[in-house]
Formats: C-alpha cells, sequence, structure tokens
C-alpha cells in the first residue's frame, strides 16, 4: 500500500531489485544474524552493543547537547547533559591518528569526577586523561561521573 486517492488504498507491485546472493563470501549462507550472534567480534555483536550502549545514556536522546572546540579541525567532539548525567563523544574524522584536549570547563570538573569510556574503538586506546588519542577514524564516548555514582 502506498497511500490514499480519495479514501482509495493504492496498491504497488513489489519486486526485488536483484535476487539474493546464496554463495560467495558475503552470501546469505556465509553472513547472516544466526551465525554471528554469538561470535564476539562480529559485525552484529558490536551494533547489539552500540544500541545496548546508546539505550544506557539517556543523554544523548533526552538532553541538551552541545559541540566542543577541542582544537583540531579533523575531531568532532558533542557534549550531551541531562539531568546529571554527562556523554561527550569523540570522533576521528580523519585517516591519521589524532590526540584531543578536553576543554578546560570539562578537566576541571574531572578531578572530582571519574570518566569512563563507554564505547570506543579499540584501536584508540588513548586513555580517558585530559588528553586522548584517537586512531584514524576512531571514536569514544565518555561517560563523566560523579565518584560517588555508579557508571
Amino acid at each position: 500500500m502506498v497511500g490514499t486517492a480519495r479514501g482509495r488504498l493504492l496498491h504497488r507491485r513489489r519486486t526485488v531489485p536483484a535476487p539474493c546472493r546464496a554463495g560467495g563470501l558475503y552470501g546469505y549462507r556465509t553472513v547472516n544474524v544466526s551465525g554471528q550472534r554469538h561470535q564476539p567480534g562480529s559485525l552484529y555483536s558490536w551494533m547489539a552493543g552500540a544500541i545496548r550502549v546508546r539505550r544506557e545514556c539517556p543523554e544523548l536522546g533526552w538532553g541538551q547537547w552541545r559541540t566542543l572546540t577541542v582544537g583540531d579541525p579533523r575531531m568532532l567532539a558533542i557534549e550531551a547533559r541531562w539531568r546529571d548525567g554527562c556523554i561527550v563523544t569523540l570522533h576521528n574524522l580523519s585517516a591519521e591518528p589524532a590526540t584531543v584536549r578536553l576543554p578546560s570547563e570539562l578537566t576541571g570538573r574531572t578531578k572530582s569526577r571519574e570518566v569512563h569510556c563507554v564505547l570506543g574503538d579499540p584501536e584508540s586506546a588513548g586513555g580517558t586523561g585530559p588528553e586522548i588519542s584517537l586512531a584514524g577514524y576512531g571514536f569514544h564516548w565518555l561517560r563523566l561521573s560523579d565518584e560517588s555514582s555508579p557508571a
């Protein structure tokens, strides 16, 4: 069903643009959800983990956000706040590794808070201090939380 024209439903014939591939390296018999569901390094497992983290971070959906100036035009840094929570997402938009320094208003807060990496590229294991190293096209999602509250 596509829409209505004077109250009548319009039907469109559905056709498959190309047949599904059964064989080969990327055929549905080789790459599928049931095959990847229990593989820790699979795309399915990564996506399921990313969705879980996104659901656990209400700041990203409900909060107020702003871009942060980090001194490197290759980096995209966004701070999202909701209630007492704060998430900072860092994304390296270039192929070269980069090191980013969090803005002073955040580094001042991090002295009394803990910084937890809730999602990040394994190749970008550059710490969670004031300076964070990211691999080419790497990313980190950081949660700033009070030391007394669970993250």
